[in-house]
Parts: structure tokens; C-alpha cells; sequence
């Protein structure tokens, strides 16, 4: 009997906690069977704090396109690839207790597939490789920092055939 109870009681430290997402929104992983599926998975890394998720969702040959508006006194674009990439990602989220994260309307989707003489053609999602996707999105780091914009995702079919990642990533956040 005590042996249940001490079971009974304990909790799961690598658990997300429940009600840690607002407005009742659903936070599920998915397989990344499309570029959206990619997305779903990008939203719960972020709320649930998982760098092992976001990892998965990161190609090698990724690519992190931002304005700095603090360079140069009317600032300039800027770049990192996968490596800071992961690293930024995962101290934001040990920095970060509570992380909001909601996409908002997609501003364009499109996708590509080689055709015969090996150019890629524009294609409905069938068939595609390549695909890219503008979603607005608004971010609360915790209950001061609320972020909000439009973020352009470029998307590769894994050489497996069977995920989606990210290969390219421009932040147009709204400062």
C-alpha cells in the first residue's frame, strides 16, 4: 500500500504540465508528413519547451534570415545557420518559462516538384519536394515580451521520403 501511494504521487519531470497552453489550443506532434505538419510540431517545441523536437524539425543545411535594426544605424539583415540555430533555440527555452506561440493566417503556400528536364514546377502538395510557406505569428516570451509578425518558411522533403524539414526560415517580426 505505501509503495502505491509513494507511485501514486510521484510526478514526471520530463511531462509537460497541463493547462501550460492558453485559450484551450491543442499542442500534438505530428509525423511531418507536410511542410503544416512541420509547423504544428515548430508550435509545440516552443510551448513545451522540447529542443529535441525542434531539432527534428531543423535540416543541416538550414538558414536564419532577421533584421537587425541596432547595425549600423539603420540596421541590416543578418544570418546563422543550424548550429547557433539549436543553440538560441535552446536557451530561449531555458530562459523562458512560459512560451506562447500562435500561428496566425497564411499569407502564401507554395509548392515545387522536379519536372522531366529537371526544373522545379510549380505543383499542388502532391508530388512536391520543395515548398514554402508565409504564416503570421504572434509570441509571448513569459508575460513582458510579445513578439508578433510574419515568419517565411522554405521547406525540403526529406531524402527518405517520409518528413518535411526546414531549411530556411526569414523572421519579419514587427519590433
Amino acid at each position: 500500500m505505501m509503495l502505491f501511494s509513494l507511485t501514486y504521487g510521484c510526478a514526471n519531470p520530463f511531462a509537460p504540465k497541463l493547462g501550460e497552453v492558453e485559450k484551450g489550443t491543442a499542442a500534438i506532434l505530428t509525423e511531418r508528413l507536410s511542410p503544416n505538419e512541420v509547423l504544428e510540431n515548430f508550435r509545440f517545441a516552443y510551448i513545451f519547451g522540447d529542443s529535441l523536437v525542434y531539432s527534428e524539425l531543423i535540416d543541416t543545411a538550414f538558414l536564419f534570415l532577421y533584421f537587425d535594426p541596432n547595425v549600423e544605424g539603420t540596421g541590416r539583415f543578418d544570418s546563422w545557420g543550424r548550429d547557433i540555430e539549436l543553440r538560441a533555440t535552446g536557451g530561449l527555452f531555458r530562459a523562458v518559462r512560459n512560451i506562447t506561440l500562435e500561428w496566425n493566417s497564411t499569407i502564401e503556400e507554395k509548392y515545387w516538384s522536379p519536372s522531366p528536364d529537371s526544373v522545379l514546377a510549380s505543383v499542388e502538395f502532391e508530388g512536391a519536394i520543395s515548398a514554402k510557406i508565409s504564416k503570421g505569428f504572434q509570441l509571448k516570451l513569459g508575460s513582458e515580451i510579445q513578439l508578433a509578425g510574419t515568419a517565411v518558411f522554405s521547406f525540403e522533403k526529406e531524402n527518405r521520403g517520409d518528413g518535411w524539414r526546414i531549411v530556411r526560415w526569414v523572421d519579419e517580426s514587427i519590433f
